[in-house]
């Protein structure tokens, strides 16, 4: 998972910026953010499977009635290994924004909004994984609480290593 950065005025000059709910209408626009946003970027079909398994926590960023960005993330479900039980863990997958509205604080927006329906719909903790390559993307989500637990060694499909890293419900 990942974000890239790369304009500059902040989120109140971003023009009318909301964050809602995907619609299906906004799966071309997110396919198409994602392509310029990613090396590998994922499949049509996963997207339309995300939207229908996962729309809780399926968020775009929308200016002026354009999609500019998006966040794409689910509830896992772990055994606990401490023996209490299954735990729900929010597994943020893909967040990315349109390379000439980011820098505006947008991706933070979306990540804030990403937690918070995660959090909602019972996550007891989140976790993400971003190439190691990506620091841009490692600082925002240190700057939202996020720690780093470990590298996984060629995570990505070309090889390259990926960070782990989660965030507790008490470090919010």
């Amino acid at each position: 998972m990942g974000f890239l950065s790369g304009s500059s005025a902040p989120l109140a000059e971003a023009g009318r910026t909301k964050i809602r709910k995907a619609e299906p209408s906004d799966l071309p626009a997110i396919v198409d953010i994602n392509r310029k946003s990613f090396v590998l970027p994922y499949t049509v079909s996963v997207f339309r499977e995300f939207f229908r398994e996962h729309r809780y926590a399926f968020l775009v960023a929308e200016c002026d009635g354009r999609v500019v960005g998006y966040a794409m993330s689910r509830i896992l479900r772990r055994l606990d290994l401490r023996g209490f039980g299954v735990k729900r863990i929010g597994h943020i997958m893909s967040l990315a924004v349109e390379p000439r509205f980011r820098r505006r604080g947008i991706g933070k927006e979306l990540l804030k909004r990403t937690m918070e329906a995660l959090w909602g719909n019972g996550a007891s903790e989140l976790q993400l994984e971003v190439r190691v390559s990506n620091q841009l993307a490692i600082e925002m989500y240190r700057n939202a609480g996020f720690k780093e637990e470990r590298v996984i060694p060629g995570y990505y499909s070309d090889g390259e290593d990926a960070v782990l890293m989660t965030k507790g419900r008490s470090e919010e």
